[in-house]
């Protein structure tokens, strides 16, 4: 995946949003001093459910992906992207729902749970190229020769060209 740098980039920024999450929620528990008045299990259900359907989100953004191919590769690349930063918000979502739950309802634990359905959202929309593959498959088996990963070798600078520019 190095030498993809579009792609790349994507897996930097998925690895911040990661570590992102797990200092939102290291920082709920720390802070959080919410003495809750109702049942734990309400906040605690109300961030399962939360992370229940970020996962099912994130899985129906590459569903909806691989249903719909773009015209060419660099519309493929394009699209990808977008869904990434879709699929990254919607993975934070959880997160934010249960980080605001552990102040207002408590127990500081409750951010926890949003932050293990944001990491597991996370985890399915990873950008691998075997997940590109099985995108890139589906729509191969529509009769479409679609490529990101041919797009983003095709974007890749060349190594040598940027010290030919500064001399």
């Amino acid at each position: 995946m190095d030498d993809l740098p579009p792609v790349a980039l994507l897996v930097r920024l998925w690895l911040g949003f990661a570590i992102g999450i797990v200092a939102v929620v290291s920082v709920a528990v720390v802070a959080a001093e919410a003495q809750p008045e109702l049942p734990v299990a309400l906040p605690a259900a109300l961030a399962a459910a939360a992370s229940i359907a970020a996962i099912v989100g994130v899985a129906a953004v590459d569903r909806t992906f691989a249903a719909s191919p773009p015209d060419d590769d660099r519309d493929a690349l394009t699209e990808f992207r977008t869904r990434a930063f879709l699929q990254v918000g919607i993975a934070e979502a959880p997160v934010l729902f249960a980080f605001a739950l552990t102040f207002v309802l408590g127990p500081p634990w409750v951010a926890a749970i949003g932050g293990v359905g944001g990491i597991a959202s996370l985890a399915v929309a990873r950008p691998t190229p075997g997940r590109i593959n099985r995108i890139e498959a589906a729509w191969r088996a529509a009769g479409h020769d679609v490529s990101v990963l041919r797009a983003a070798r095709e974007q890749a600078p060349d190594p040598g060209a940027d010290d030919q520019e500064h001399l």
